[in-house]
């Protein structure tokens, strides 16, 4: 088991190019609770149209903490306690914070703060459908 921000990934061979998982699972640390990424999630790390890719590319800065990024929308991470737009938005926070404890430039952390809160209502809402 590993500890964010060292999270171990290995590349998937035989599906998209561009997929990652997971080879030990991940505890993250975060202000609602601590949770863990299972062994074997799947990541692509960044999502982003490759026309950004010279602000925003997939394996650059801010790659590693897009992971519990993804997994928290995928999942809906905090989504009882907080309801849905406050727990998207901590999950968009949190990638900034993670990003800056990380080291990133400062302009790619803006960069995806104003990235991920114009888009990534588009993958919660697809992934997190009230039943």
């Amino acid at each position: 088991m590993t500890r964010f921000p060292r999270i171990v990934v290995q590349k998937v061979y035989g599906e998209k190019s561009d997929w990652w998982a997971l080879s030990d699972p991940a505890v993250i640390p975060h202000p609602q609770g601590e949770y863990t990424i299972p062994k074997g999630y799947r990541t692509d790390f960044i999502s982003a149209p490759w026309l950004l890719y010279p602000i925003i590319h997939p394996h650059g800065a801010g790659s590693n903490e897009a992971i519990p990024h993804d997994y928290e929308h995928e999942n809906g991470l905090f989504r009882d306690q907080l309801g849905d737009r406050h727990a998207r938005h901590l999950s968009n926070f949190m990638l900034a914070v993670r990003m800056v404890q990380g080291k990133a430039p400062i302009w790619k952390v803006f960069a995806m703060l104003i990235y991920t809160t114009l888009f990534s209502s588009i993958t919660w809402n697809r992934n997190n459908r009230k039943k």
